[in-house]
């Protein structure tokens, strides 16, 4: 099995143990920066299958280094090497998602464009190409602010920004890398909230089996952090009986106008005073959905995404019934932060009611960058379950009074969503 592999994924220890008895697996990395950034040691990740490093390869040469392990399957459990997995599978005859379709949803761009196509509501939105950077502002745009900033290729809410006018739309992007973004509409929220514990954002997870559907239910988000950081997800969202059956509807329709046809699919969607939008179609497992759903009865969703890959029989997933609420908290840093001084309260958190982990991604000396996004860049992980919405909202209060931080210098500032 062909896993490709970086440090947003779950971890290898993780995936490995999700892998026994079904297959041996190759890790393949170095298909991005992320290999610059990997903090799991090589030597560790080649006891548990082979390790191909791929860095500077072309894609002849990558099939060439693949082809001795004589592949059943392919996987890739985040965003980036989507399009490069398929291109593996397809050559090898192996399943997966079409080239075109994996291209398609993970190029916000593409994605959006086949989206309005196909009539799926979607936020007004506007490529922005480098040479587009200087003058970006020096013609009417067609959309209107407040609008979201974010690159066109990535995840986990990096390089994702709230911004206001032209001005702050300048500021932006030169803090951003030279690359491809997308601008697009900001969607308001309901006046009255969706939810009572997070965010008016919730995302549908689901399956594709023979081409078909099936979703695992819909999940909540905990409130963002500026300027538009991920803070963690709850399982099963608080939205009302007729949300969820509406944003199910929406994901159904979103995920056939992509022809996405295998694997598991993470569909973001917004809940606006005009029904549900989508937000975007992520064809892998979402960061913290296994946990989320594990905790609760459901299955493994690392071991599903071996076997759909293996072409071994998967059956639709069933409902998840269960008297708790399972969440994860990801603690985010101020955006002005630049490095990590302290963190005090571990000790009072792990004591909380429903607190069952407590994973620390930064520690003293820590160089913290908000455009790094939730999904890499936040503190301390926490995770567990809870009996009631309301335990969550007071846990959720609880935490961040346990917790006392202290950070260095600040960078320059961005604008709150």
């Amino acid at each position: 099995m062909a896993v490709f592999w970086e440090q947003a994924s779950a971890s290898p220890l993780e995936l490995a143990d999700a892998a026994r008895g079904l297959c041996r697996i190759v890790w393949v990395v170095g298909w991005s920066r992320s290999k610059a950034e990997m903090t799991f040691p090589d030597r560790i990740m080649a006891r548990l299958g082979a390790l191909v490093d791929i860095t500077g390869n072309t894609e002849k040469e990558v099939l060439d280094l693949l082809r001795p392990y004589e592949l059943q399957g392919v996987v890739a459990f985040t965003d980036s090497p989507q399009v490069l997995a398929a291109t593996v599978a397809a050559s090898f005859g192996l399943p997966f998602n079409s080239v075109d379709a994996a291209r398609r949803s993970s190029d916000k761009y593409e994605q959006r464009s086949a989206l309005q196509k196909a009539g799926i509501p979607v936020p007004g939105f506007m490529k922005l190409t480098p040479s587009d950077f200087p003058k970006a502002t020096d013609r009417p745009l067609p959309l209107a602010y407040p609008a979201v900033l974010k690159p066109c290729h990535g995840s986990g809410s990096r390089d994702t920004f709230f911004v206001r006018d032209d001005a702050d739309l300048r500021k932006t992007l030169e803090l951003c890398d030279k690359e491809n973004f997308i601008l697009e509409e900001f969607l308001e929220g309901s006046p009255e909230p969706a939810s009572k514990v997070g965010a008016d954002i919730v995302s549908v997870e689901s399956v594709l089996l023979n081409g078909v559907a099936h979703h695992f239910g819909v999940t909540g988000r905990f409130s963002f952090a500026p300027p538009f950081r991920e803070t963690g997800s709850f399982f099963p969202s608080d939205c009302s009986l007729e949300d969820r059956r509406a944003v199910l509807t929406l994901a159904t329709a979103a995920i056939s106008s992509l022809c996405l046809s295998h694997g598991a699919v993470h569909t973001e969607i917004k809940l606006t005073p005009s029904g549900p939008r989508l937000i975007e179609i992520n064809p892998r497992v979402g960061g913290l959905i296994a946990f989320l759903i594990a905790r609760l009865g459901g299955p493994p969703l690392a071991a599903l995404a071996f076997r759909l890959a293996l072409g071994l029989e998967v059956e639709p997933p069933p409902a998840i019934v269960s008297p708790l609420i399972s969440f994860a908290r990801w603690i985010p840093s101020p955006a002005s932060a630049t490095d990590l001084d302290e963190i005090a309260g571990i000790d009072r958190l792990r004591a909380l009611p429903g607190v069952e982990s407590i994973a620390q991604n930064k520690r003293q000396g820590d160089r913290l960058d908000a455009r790094e996004g939730g999904a890499t860049g936040y503190l301390l992980a926490v995770k567990g379950a809870v009996g009631s919405y309301q335990e969550l909202r007071q846990l959720v209060a609880e935490i961040d009074n346990s917790l006392t931080v202290t950070y260095g210098s600040a960078q320059p500032s961005v604008t709150s969503c």
